[in-house]
Order: C-alpha cells, then structure tokens, then sequence
C-alpha cells in the first residue's frame, strides 16, 4: 500500500492529540510515511503591537513558538514518534498549514478534533484551499470500524470516484470492518414536473420517470464498483434518493460509519457531486472522522510561502 508518503498532523486541539495520532499511526506503519507534527501560535494584531515595542512583541512570539515545541516535542516522545520532524509556526492557522504542505508536499494532512470543534472555520478553510488530502479525525469508541465512501458516478468524475473509492479501500484494509459507498441521486426538477403549472405531469409520469432514473443511477454504480481497480474490495451499495447533504449524512448514520471519504472541491460543476459547499455542510452534520479528497489537478488558491 502506497497510498501516502509524507503526513502532516495538525495540532489544533491538545486534547485530541493523542486519541487522533493513535488511528494515524497505522497508516504511517502500513505506508512507511514520514510524520511532521506542526503546531501554530497566533500573531498578534496589528493594534497589540502598536501598544508594544516591536521588538517586545517578537520576543513574545518566539517564546510562544519555543513552548509550543517543546510541548510537542516531549508529546512525541510519549506516543512513541520520536523520529518526528517538529515543526511550529505562527499566524493563522489555516495559512500556515497550507504553506507547510506547499513548502514539504506533504500527501496527507491530520487534524485532530472534537464535533464541537472551535476550529471549525480553520477546518473548512482547508478543505476548500488546502492542495493534499484533510483527515479529520473524531473521538469513536466504535469497536467495528466502518469505512464509507460518498460518490456521484458520472463519466467526468470517473478518477475522483476511484481515488475516493480506493483510499476508503486502503483505510479498511488497514483495520477491517465493514467497507461501504453511497451515492446520493435526485431526479432533476422533480418539483416542477409533480406542482409547477407550467409543466405538471401526471404522477404515473413522474414515477415512471424516478424508476428510469434509479435504474440509470444503479446501474452507475454498479459499473463503478466493478472497476478493475477497486472490484476486488467486498463494497456494500446504498443509493440514497435525495440531496447529498441529507441522503449522505443520513446514511452514515444508518450504517454507525466511524470513517467517511468524500470529495471536497468541485472541478467541473456537475449537479449532486458530493463536494465544495456540500462537503462542509455534511462535515458539520456526521459525527465521524472525514477524509475529503481533491480532484486531480487541484491547485491551491493559496500562494507558495517562496513566491513574491
């Protein structure tokens, strides 16, 4: 399994560190990965520092940097990852991270958090900007581990949708369970064709139409779980009618999934694709980890630390 190479976790809530880094841990001994723990502390604002000798106010930072290391630093002694790069810088948080993966390309980013995460905004800051993969990871006392992918099986998408299929792939592997995808199907403009005035069908229409879409989605998906490259994994199929914001998180949910694995930027637009804003509201609703994927391609709106 070559699935990552180079993991970068985030510690944005100390609390969560050490629950966070023990479901890491399998997948950096399963890959080989190397692991840099990154901490961040804040900049003061341009008004603190106007009330402060500059040189006062950098003095300060650097002490912040040197204790949020050593604390990190004496951290990974104790989970027993001495062999660790360490790494601490300040500024927004969000920011900071990305520059780091842009800097050391880093193929995996972790961060560890509670459901009522007071990081959130940080959070989705990366999922929308952040050029490699963002692993949430979640506090579970589930014994069973339950890895879902979420994916919307259009042509365009077909690389996205393997990529996502194949890392849920790789994280069930790693522990076993159960190993499941859904796709979330609507038929388009329903309203309209059931009470628009203008174009109101008979109801044996539009239930004839659902049923052709059902079969035309099944048969999607099929298709895609048949690929040669993920075939040979044991999926279990859901096809959730409805909008993926509450068919997805719903079935999450209904099957006690521990792990999702989703897309999280839009490249092409494609109606009903689990990702962009959808992706953060799902995040927002399951109380699992999630693991969101960009597509192939996907550049950072977030300028290298180096450019300029």
């Amino acid at each position: 399994m070559s699935a990552f190479s180079s993991a970068l976790y985030c510690s944005l809530e100390p609390e969560q560190d050490a629950a966070a880094l023990r479901q890491l841990r399998p997948i950096l001994e399963a890959t080989g990965a190397e692991l840099t723990i990154m901490g961040c502390v804040e900049e003061p604002s341009g008004l603190q520092r106007m009330f402060k000798r500059s040189g006062q106010v950098d003095q300060i930072v650097e002490a912040a940097r040197g204790a949020e290391r050593e604390r990190l630093e004496r951290f990974a002694k104790r989970v027993h990852l001495d062999d660790a790069d360490v790494r601490v810088d300040s500024g927004t948080a969000a920011i900071a991270i990305i520059h780091q993966v842009l800097r050391a390309e880093h193929d995996l980013v972790v961060v560890g958090a509670g459901v009522e995460t007071p990081h959130k905004a940080t959070i989705k800051r990366l999922l929308r900007k952040c050029p490699a993969p963002v692993w949430v990871i979640r506090p579970s006392r589930a014994r069973k581990p339950r890895v879902m992918a979420a994916v919307n099986p259009e042509p365009a998408e077909l690389d996205l949708n393997l990529d996502i299929m194949a890392t849920a792939a790789t994280m069930h592997e790693l522990a076993g369970g159960e190993l499941h995808v859904v796709h979330a199907w609507e038929l388009y403009g329903e309203d309209s064709l059931r009470y628009s005035a203008f174009m109101h069908l008979p109801e044996d229409d539009v239930e004839k139409m659902l049923a052709q879409e059902l079969e035309g989605r099944t048969q999607a998906l099929d298709e895609l779980v048949a690929s040669p490259s993920i075939a040979r994994w044991p999926w279990r199929k859901h096809l959730r009618k409805g909008r993926p914001a509450v068919a997805v998180v719903d079935a999450v949910a209904d099957q006690k999934i521990n792990l999702l694995v989703l897309g999280s930027v839009a490249r092409g637009g494609i109606p009903g694709l689990v990702m962009g804003n959808t992706a953060e509201t799902i995040l927002d609703k399951v109380t699992c980890s999630v693991l969101a994927l960009k597509p192939d391609g996907f550049v950072s709106p977030i300028a290298h630390p180096n450019d300029g």
